[in-house]
């Protein structure tokens, strides 16, 4: 198992502003160094091999865990390879001769750019780009499943994408395979951390199973909760933190300010650290930068739970086959078209959809088993999603998402539905590894102790055989119940155009502002309006 140390260089842009970024191939004239010159800089999430002759074989990528992109050089080429599930973002022009781990960076040296309607959409409703689409259709993202050869611009196909085929012993086999998998990478991070460490302590699952592997390993880790005093994660946490002497940092963002002006003032910095976009929107009062900055303070390495739903039923549908149609139905339906311009077909945008969730397999098929709606949780959901908000976080130092990779994947996904009902599966896994952490309370009202109640198993089985069509609606349902737009969504609205005129009205060809009530897409079309005003596209 190899987790590469890594070195810290960064890409200095605008004021003091300096954000690390891995930046190489043929640059434009107006890049500095020169046309033709490689400009290689390394950040944390890759890792750079260099004096080697030759490309890495094929498949190499599986001796490799965690979320990275490897960089071989040789004295005639440039060799560019990503985590098999694409967790560690890179981008590239559509010749790939230039391939970049900044969104931003890339954006800004082309000479000219053009917005994808189908990308704006996408961040506008889900808050993340998927398939190998961004905002701007000069900018793709680089494919998992693919080697690039940076200065030709060739690629050589590594792999070909699969569900998983179940180990022998079924889930108890799954989970003895899994058990050994993660205290194998658990004991990899503690050597490479050197015991500095900041994770995250809820009231939920992932962040318990990551403290379970933790302390086994005999690391204490630095913990951090965010909410308000009286939230349930938070309670939790302090509960937990307390009776294990363990150092908890409770953090309410929703309560914080800073001394120097209008929140709004935030924003460009916001925006550079965030390479753009992130899935919130960068209009905030920085209590979002301030806070990955401080998770990476003093070299700690960050540790994200995100990913730890492929040992539950992420979906929550019932064990039967699927169409891709209905899993966009279910669970990428989240708008009112009313709310967009008339040049949003509904329709279209769904088909488009649909087709990338086909393309995660390699037949490109429509009709899915329940075990292939499983694989669309790793390899689609948090391909994109999450894999963004992870390499956002390793602009600040190494960070690493480690309840997920493609191997754990592989096994994950072949536990029957059954077991990963009602989290079963999950928190069998923590009482495995610590039965006195399994035994503290949850937010779900409950410890990992035993098995879930039956007012939480009646719960779950009543919303995973709600019907499709009522799923499809229930964004517009919810919406119609608010009635009208919140005072909070009107206001930063309104201070929003006042401030930055050009996010607003860059935006409204997409948007009928008017209707628009969901906060957190008002936060994303101000978001993306300012990049595409920024960049002048």
């Amino acid at each position: 198992m190899q987790f590469a140390r890594q070195g810290f260089t960064g890409l200095g842009r605008r004021d003091t502003e300096c954000y690390t970024t891995c930046f190489f191939g043929l640059t434009s004239a107006a890049c500095e160094p020169g046309p033709g010159d490689r400009n290689l800089v390394v950040d944390a999430g890759t890792r750079l091999a260099i004096g080697d002759d030759k490309p890495p074989p094929a498949g190499t990528a599986q001796t490799v865990a965690g979320n990275y992109c490897r960089i071989t050089t040789s004295s005639n080429d440039v060799f560019c390879e990503i985590d098999r599930l694409g967790l560690y973002k890179v981008y590239h022009t559509a010749d790939r001769a230039i391939v970049c781990s900044s969104f931003l960076a890339l954006a800004e040296i082309l000479p000219q750019l053009t917005v994808l309607e189908q990308g704006v959409y996408e961040y506008l409703i889900q808050g993340a780009t998927y398939g190998r689409d961004t905002p701007l259709a000069e900018i793709r993202v680089a494919d998992p499943c693919e080697r690039i050869e940076v200065v030709s611009g060739r690629i050589e196909r590594i792999e070909q994408r699969s569900p998983a085929i179940g180990p022998a012993g079924g889930d108890h086999g799954a989970m003895e395979q899994l058990l050994h998998m993660l205290r194998a990478r658990f004991r990899a991070i503690a050597d490479l951390s050197d015991g500095k460490i900041d994770t995250a302590l809820s009231g939920g699952y992932d962040s318990r199973l990551m403290l379970a592997l933790l302390m086994e390993t005999g690391i204490r880790p630095r913990l951090h909760v965010y909410g308000s005093a009286d939230s349930p994660d938070v309670k939790i946490a302090k509960s937990i933190a307390g009776q294990m002497s363990l150092e908890l940092t409770h953090i309410d963002k929703s309560a914080m300010t800073r001394n120097v002006g209008d929140p709004l003032d935030m924003v460009p910095a916001n925006y550079l650290a965030m390479d753009g976009l992130c899935s919130d929107g960068i209009f905030n009062n920085g209590a979002d930068l301030a806070t990955r900055r401080a998770r990476a303070a003093s070299g700690a390495l960050a540790l994200n739970g995100g990913g730890g739903e492929i040992y539950r039923n992420f979906f929550y549908l019932p064990d039967r086959p699927y169409t891709v149609e209905d899993v966009v139905k279910v669970f990428y339906h989240r708008f009112a078209a009313d709310t967009f311009s008339r040049r949003f077909e509904q329709k279209a945008y769904a088909a488009r959809l649909g087709d990338k969730l086909a393309e995660s397999f390699s037949d490109q098929r429509h009709e899915l088993s329940r075990s292939d709606v499983e694989w669309l949780y790793p390899y689609f959901r948090c391909r994109f999603w999450m894999g963004r908000n992870n390499s956002i976080n390793n602009r600040f130092g190494p960070a690493l998402t480690p309840l997920l990779d493609y191997d754990l994947a592989q096994i994950a996904m072949a536990v029957s539905i059954r077991a990963k009902n009602h989290g079963r599966f999950e928190a069998g896994l923590i009482r495995r590894i610590s039965p006195e952490l399994a035994s503290f309370a949850s937010e779900y009202g409950y410890s990992f102790a035993a098995e879930p109640p039956l007012r939480q198993r009646w719960s779950d089985t009543v919303t995973m055989h709600r019907p499709i069509w009522i799923r499809q609606h229930a964004y517009r349902i919810k919406r119609a119940l608010r009635r009208a737009a919140p005072d909070g969504a009107s206001i930063s609205l309104a201070a929003v155009h006042k401030r930055y005129p050009h996010a607003v009205d860059r935006m409204r060809e997409y948007l009928a502002f008017n209707r628009l009530s969901d906060p957190a897409q008002i936060q994303r079309a101000a978001s993306l309006g300012y990049l595409f005003a920024e960049l002048g596209c």
